[in-house]
């Protein structure tokens, strides 16, 4: 059983399932009889459904008793189902269907490959039931070929972890104790034949292989026949020609000799390997990434995750990334914190460019990250990139945790850190709430000044913040603001100019917001009046600052005249409340 093409339509979301009819029973579609489930299956699992029949199995899902995994119960009727030799086979009189079962599933279970089904629970066996457990399968490869499709590099993954063995084919036994007639080489059938090489199983791959990308057309259907099967066998190539389109030339050409009746003719499989039609950079991805229980170095894990897989992820279909790599993150590397910098690269970018309906998908591995944001360089990436995390995710533990990050980040005493956190505000501002920006942040930001001490990079970067901020500020906020901009006091040119950028982009927005003369002049007009003496300041941003403090000073007039309109009319209500007054008094006299 070939894990990879078994589990090619694998998704993280399956439907729920329903526990079963009976306590000791499994009711299959279709049958009024129950089956009864060996007890050693039954006390490891439970919750069984019936999904699909593959070959002489039923297949059940089901979860684990213990860590509720997701899991498939394969099920083998004998007494329905089992096939005997015929007595005239002699010594192999005894030689049955249950026999081969039984070899092949203990062979299975002491097999862990990641590209073989990984057997959760050995064959287990009652009066009329055989039974194992094994991954989640949801799909059998004849099912998926016809209903469901592959996507075109899944099935080059597929074709390239795939050979097969071969027994001899005789009709003294019947065809459900042999290996299927349509995809034995040619030599089997020969006469006296006693031995045939590894080019047998070339030919049964590329028979295969044909099968597959002609979704599920067989190049030989020879419906157990030998006679039909040697006129086939003849015709290979005007049956190549058939499904050349769905081949392509590459693989059609190389198949002709995969397929040749001559043996020396058929090329090895690593040779197969090497054709132009697998030379993909994807492919070789998805293949490592099968692979990388197997490296032990974690150097090398790092180094694919971070930059020969981040580099193939546009290249591989989004569907793959859901029910092919996700797993094998969940499966490896869940527990390599160590190995998490390298992650958040593809992660972020699938959480960048997936569909709105796979976001979710990618919940628990931001949660693992931010978890785990103690390391220095995933803490660096993840404040470069919250971004990502505040447009795409819709979730409030991550928000929360990434607020908390960056003001634990701007606090922090390490100077790449703070630039870091600094860096990445302009690009979040717009999500972060405006009680978190004058509760936390700007109390944070205010704190900077050694950070920011004759550095002009530094301040450069925290003026862009606070630009971008300016936008979220109510006019009690905007005051807060103000001071912070006052913290990058140097008189560089290009810190002038930042300057007097902010102060169109706050115009810009609502003028009415600056309603503090005092901190207008102090934090804003007095440093850009300062600037203009600046003999370093370039024609076009002298205009640009000349501009802003025209501005500003007609803010100021503004203010100005409000201020002595509201004195006026203060005094006009004295005095007729004075007024008032005296009239009343007058009239109280008066009677």
């Amino acid at each position: 059983m070939i894990k990879n093409f078994q589990e090619l339509s694998t998704v993280p979301s399956r439907p729920s399932v329903s526990p079963p009819p009976g306590k000791d029973s499994l009711i299959v579609p279709g049958s009024s009889q129950a089956l009864a489930i060996p007890p050693n299956i039954e006390k490891h699992f439970q919750n069984l459904e019936f999904r699909f029949h593959a070959g002489y199995w039923k297949v059940f899902i089901a979860k684990s008793v213990l860590g509720d995994k997701d899991a498939s119960i394969f099920v083998f009727d004998k007494a329905k189902s089992n096939i005997k030799a015929p007595p005239r086979i002699g010594r192999m009189n005894k030689f049955a269907l249950a026999d081969l079962i039984k070899y092949e599933t203990n062979q299975l279970s002491s097999l862990n490959h990641p590209k073989i089904l990984y057997s959760m629970h050995g064959l287990e066996e009652s009066k009329d039931i055989m039974a194992f457990a094994s991954e989640i399968v949801h799909f059998s490869l004849p099912m998926l070929i016809r209903d469901e499709g592959i996507e075109r590099l899944e099935v080059k993954l597929g074709v390239l972890q795939n050979c097969y063995p071969c027994f001899p084919w005789t009709k003294k036994l019947p065809p459900s104790l042999q290996p299927d007639l349509d995809f034995l080489a040619p030599e089997y059938l020969q006469p006296n034949q006693v031995t045939v090489t590894s080019a047998a199983d070339v030919f049964s791959l590329g028979v295969l292989i044909c099968w597959i990308y002609s979704g599920g057309k067989r190049l030989i259907d020879a419906k157990n026949s030998l006679e039909t099967y040697q006129i086939i066998v003849g015709q290979l190539t005007e049956a190549l020609n058939c499904i050349s389109e769905e081949l392509g030339p590459n693989l059609r050409d190389s198949l002709c000799k995969v397929l040749s009746a001559d043996i020396d003719q058929r090329p090895s499989v690593q040779l197969m390997a090497l054709i132009k039609h697998f030379d993909d950079p994807a492919l070789s991805a998805m293949r490592q990434l099968d692979d990388i229980a197997q490296v032990f170095d974690p150097s090398q894990k790092a180094h694919f995750l971070s930059h020969t897989l981040h580099a193939a992820l546009p290249s591989i279909p989004e569907n793959l990334w859901f029910t092919r790599i996700l797993p094998r993150f969940n499966e490896q590397l869940s527990d390599s914190v160590e190995l998490y910098t390298s992650l958040a690269k593809p992660l972020f970018f699938m959480l960048e460019h997936c569909e709105s309906h796979n976001i979710h998908k990618l919940q628990d591995w931001m949660r693992r990250i931010l978890d785990n944001i103690q390391q220095k360089t995933l803490r660096a990436f993840v404040l470069e990139n919250l971004s990502v995390l505040f447009r795409r995710l819709t979730d409030e533990k991550v928000e929360d945790k990434c607020m908390e990050l960056i003001v634990h980040s701007i606090k922090s005493d390490d100077t790449s850190t703070q630039s870091s956190a600094i860096r990445g505000l302009p690009h979040i501002a717009d999500f972060l709430p405006l009680a978190f920006i004058t509760r936390k942040l700007f109390p944070a930001i205010l704190s900077l000044p050694p950070y920011l001490h004759d550095n002009v990079p530094r301040q450069l970067d925290l003026l862009a913040a606070l630009a971008a901020l300016s936008d979220r500020c109510d006019p009690n906020s905007l005051q807060q603001l103000l001071t912070g901009v006052s913290l990058c006091s140097s008189h560089h040119p290009v810190i002038i100019h930042a300057k007097s950028r902010i102060v169109q982009r706050i115009v810009t927005r609502d003028p009415v917001r600056l309603r503090d003369s005092q901190l207008v002049c102090v934090h804003l007009l007095n440093p850009l009046v300062i600037g203009l003496a600046n003999r370093d300041l370039s024609s076009a941003h002298f205009d640009d600052v000349m501009s802003s403090v025209r501005i500003l000073l007609d803010v100021v007039e503004q203010l100005r005249y409000e201020t002595d309109d509201r004195k006026v009319q203060q005094q006009q209500m004295g005095l007729g409340w004075v007024f008032l007054i005296f009239l009343r008094f007058i009239i109280e006299k008066t009677h």
